[in-house]
């Protein structure tokens, strides 16, 4: 169960205010990609890690299926953020931002596989 739904308010009231600065953009855009990767790795380890704790404590023990909804989508979303660029302009126009973004791709798949491929049967 989520403890609080108004967690990300400050972070969204942040960023908007932030897009009134433009000093605190062009800081923001002046640092290494090799920070923001490395921060992005932290995080996406940790996102994982938590996921993991959650899909280990549950109830009914960890499936087949709980791992397939958990590795297919990360390696979807891995694959699309490596593709070249050639592929994604076979993409239909009104389609490559949605199908040539990795998370997106990532999380819609989690969503399909969850909610209608491996949806628990209600008795």
């Amino acid at each position: 169960r989520v403890a609080s739904r108004f967690t990300l308010i400050p972070t969204a009231l942040g960023l908007l205010l932030l897009s009134f600065l433009p000093k605190a953009i062009t800081f923001m855009g002046s640092i290494p990609s090799a920070v923001i990767g490395t921060t992005m790795i932290y995080i996406m380890c940790s996102q994982i890690g938590a996921g993991l704790i959650v899909a280990f404590n549950s109830n009914g023990g960890f499936k087949f299926e709980n791992g397939i909804v958990m590795g297919l989508p990360l390696m979807l979303s891995i694959l699309i953020s490596f593709l070249p660029q050639e592929v994604l302009h076979t993409f239909p126009l009104s389609l490559r931002p949605i199908l040539g973004n990795g998370f997106v791709v990532g999380i819609i798949a989690v969503l399909i596989m969850e909610h209608i491929i491996y949806r628990e049967k209600k008795v």
